[in-house]
């Protein structure tokens, strides 16, 4: 799991590197990547968050990621979220592979 969604961002990040029009701006915008585990249940259960942001939380790719590492490490049923982990992980590479390719092949026509 930790694999994959290693994996998944990293091709979602090449894939905004593309497109960005500069090293910074690219920096920039994956900045604001790292920021969406704060929206998860990576730190507090979502439960003890606030009901508008329960459901944010419960309904993002980081949430059922963290919640099957969490189950798998200590030994407790994983549930649903382990294919709610892998279906998010899955379509987020499926999209980044597509765009980076398509936006290699769009900067290397150019030149």
């Amino acid at each position: 799991m930790i694999t994959l969604f290693i994996l998944t961002f990293t091709w979602l990040y090449a894939a905004i590197g593309l497109v960005a029009k500069s090293p910074s701006a690219a920096s920039g915008y994956g900045f604001i990547l790292m920021f969406v585990p704060y929206l998860s249940s990576a730190f507090v259960p979502t439960s003890t968050m606030p009901v508008w942001l329960q459901g944010v939380a419960n309904n993002q790719p980081i949430t059922p990621v963290i919640e099957t590492i969490r189950a798998l490490l200590m030994g407790d049923p994983v549930h649903d979220h382990i294919w709610w982990a892998l279906g998010w992980c899955v379509f987020i590479l499926v999209a980044s592979l597509i765009w980076s390719t398509w936006s290699f092949h769009r900067k290397a026509g150019r030149r």
